[in-house]
């Protein structure tokens, strides 16, 4: 069934695919009380508490062209260790529909910036005066078995869909989803990721990290339909 509006649909059922989707993450540490303090009642942090804050750019896609921002935390449900999403920001209204409304991801409109000039980066993504921003330079070839794990690990959300009073979510559910990509390039560096949080969107929780691991990743990538975890 395709998306709303029913008469003009924002976007076609999953899987989609991104073909030559580049992002720069960064990768750093993040205190276990941040990290409960962004994962929902229905998720344990981490084992590790680790913070993945990614700068994509999508030049091909089955919702069309766009750039995007993921922030996402160490999280497991029961035995299963994998990452949640509390903040994500997308450039069209086509990716933060179809994010919303069948994955259940927090999807936002910002303003993203993703530079790459050689061995050097500059992204950034900006939301209501709030900014977070990620400078980097890569220096050689990353390890396939990291990225491996870090583009194979479930992605939890918390999808609510309110009733129609407004009172009460008529729906409320922590989904999953595993990417499926095929890596074309991935290199390895350091750098360094600011975060000038502001009120709406609680960035302050996140860390300004001097040091992170940097990555840049060249790959094919399926987002596929996901799967229900807990429904309450």
């Amino acid at each position: 069934m395709p998306g709303i509006p029913s008469v003009s649909p924002l976007y076609p059922d999953p899987p989609y695919e991104y073909k030559g989707a580049e992002m720069a993450v960064a990768m750093y540490p993040l205190p276990h009380e941040k990290v409960r303090a962004l994962v929902p009642a229905e998720l344990e942090p981490g084992e590790f508490p680790l913070c993945l804050t990614v700068f994509a750019r999508y030049p091909e896609s089955t919702v069309g062209p766009y750039h995007e921002v993921v922030i996402l935390v160490a999280a497991r449900a029961g035995e299963e260790e994998g990452f949640f999403c509390p903040f994500i920001y997308v450039t069209t209204d086509a990716a933060l529909a179809a994010g919303r409304e069948v994955w259940g991801f927090p999807k936002k409109l910002a303003e993203i910036e993703v530079l790459r000039e050689g061995e050097s980066l500059a992204a950034s993504v900006r939301r209501k005066g709030a900014r977070i921003s990620l400078e980097a330079t890569f220096t050689g070839p990353a390890e396939e078995a990291l990225v491996d794990a870090l583009g194979n690990s479930p992605i939890f959300n918390e999808k609510v869909i309110p009733a129609v009073t407004g009172k009460e979510p008529e729906i409320r559910q922590v989904t999953a989803t595993v990417l499926e990509m095929r890596v074309r390039e991935a290199r390895v560096g350091i750098g360094r990721l600011v975060a000038e949080g502001g009120p709406e969107d609680a960035w302050g929780l996140l860390a300004t990290a001097d040091e992170v691991t940097a990555f840049w990743i060249v790959s094919d990538t399926v987002l596929p339909p996901g799967r229900v975890v807990r429904s309450s």
